[in-house]
C-alpha cells in the first residue's frame, strides 16, 4: 500500500511539474491579418476586387467579409436591422496602403474578379461610389455602411489598424465596433479612429462588425494573439507525461 501511495504521489508531482512547464512555455507568435497586403500582392482569392461572401485565407486563418447598411439613427442595431448592400472590397495601394472596405456600386467586371487572378484591377464604379467604409450610401443618406468580418475559428483580437479615405494614417473621427455576434447582447463600442487601435482588453471572438460613424476608413489589418490552452488540458497532458516517465523508470530491464 505504501508503495502504491508513493507511486501515485510521484505521478501527481510529475503531472504538476510538467503541466506547469507546458503552461509557462511561450505559445505561438501573434499573427497579423494584413488585408492591405492581400489587396496589393494577391493570394487567395487574389488582389484588388470584391470578396463579398467569399472565404479567403490570411496567415492560415479563413476570413469571410460581407457588407451591409444600417439606419444611422439606430445606434445599437442587432443583425436583423442590417440590410445587404454593395460588396466587401479589397482596395490596393494608391498613394498608401488600402485594405478592406465596401464598394457600394460594383461595376460590370466584378463577377469576373472573383476567380482569384493575380491582379484584378479596379472593380468598383468610382464615378458613383467609393470603396472604403463610409456614410455615403447610394440612394439614401440616412444610412451608414457596416462590414461584417467572420473568422473560421475563435480568435483573440488585440489591435486593429486603419487607413483613411486617402490611404493615409491621420484621422479626426470615430468608429463603432461590435466584437461578437449581433444578438442584442454584444455591445457596440465607439473608438477614436487611429492608424493603430490598440485594444486595452483583448477580445475573444469569431466575428466583428465595423461601422462608419463620421469618418471614412479601410480596415488595414488585425492582430491576432494565440489562444491559450485551458489549464485542465495542460494539467492532463502533464499528468500523462509524468505517468509515462515513471512507468518507463519502473520497467524491469531484460
Amino acid at each position: 500500500m505504501n508503495k502504491l501511495r508513493s507511486w501515485c504521489g510521484r505521478v501527481a508531482v510529475a503531472g504538476v511539474v510538467v503541466g506547469a512547464t507546458i503552461a509557462f512555455t511561450a505559445p505561438a507568435q501573434a499573427v497579423i491579418l494584413d488585408f492591405a497586403d492581400l489587396a496589393q500582392n494577391g493570394g487567395s482569392p487574389g488582389a484588388e476586387g470584391s470578396v463579398d461572401g467569399l472565404e479567403f485565407q490570411i496567415s492560415g486563418i479563413g476570413v469571410t467579409a460581407t457588407s451591409y447598411k444600417v439606419a444611422n439613427a439606430n445606434v445599437a442595431p442587432v443583425f436583423g436591422d442590417l440590410t445587404k448592400y454593395g460588396g466587401a472590397y479589397l482596395d490596393s495601394f494608391s498613394g498608401g496602403p488600402g485594405g478592406l472596405g465596401i464598394c457600394g456600386n460594383p461595376n460590370s467586371n466584378l463577377s469576373a474578379a472573383v476567380g482569384g487572378t493575380s491582379t484584378r484591377g479596379n472593380r468598383c464604379d468610382n464615378a458613383s461610389s467609393d470603396d472604403n467604409i463610409s456614410g455615403a450610401v447610394l440612394g439614401d443618406a440616412g444610412f451608414d455602411e457596416v462590414i461584417e468580418v467572420v473568422f473560421d475559428e475563435t480568435l483573440i483580437v488585440s489591435s486593429l489598424t486603419f487607413t483613411n479615405a486617402n490611404h493615409g494614417t491621420s484621422f479626426s473621427g470615430d468608429i463603432a465596433i461590435a466584437f461578437g455576434a449581433l444578438d442584442g447582447l454584444t455591445v457596440w463600442e465607439t473608438f477614436a479612429l487611429t492608424n493603430l487601435l490598440d485594444l486595452t482588453t483583448a477580445r475573444t471572438l469569431d466575428r466583428m462588425y465595423l461601422r462608419h460613424v463620421d469618418e471614412q476608413f479601410y480596415l488595414k489589418g488585425t492582430t491576432i494573439d494565440p489562444v491559450p490552452l485551458p489549464a485542465s488540458i495542460l494539467m492532463l497532458a502533464g499528468a500523462l507525461a509524468g505517468l509515462g516517465a515513471i512507468s518507463r523508470r519502473r520497467r524491469p530491464t531484460a
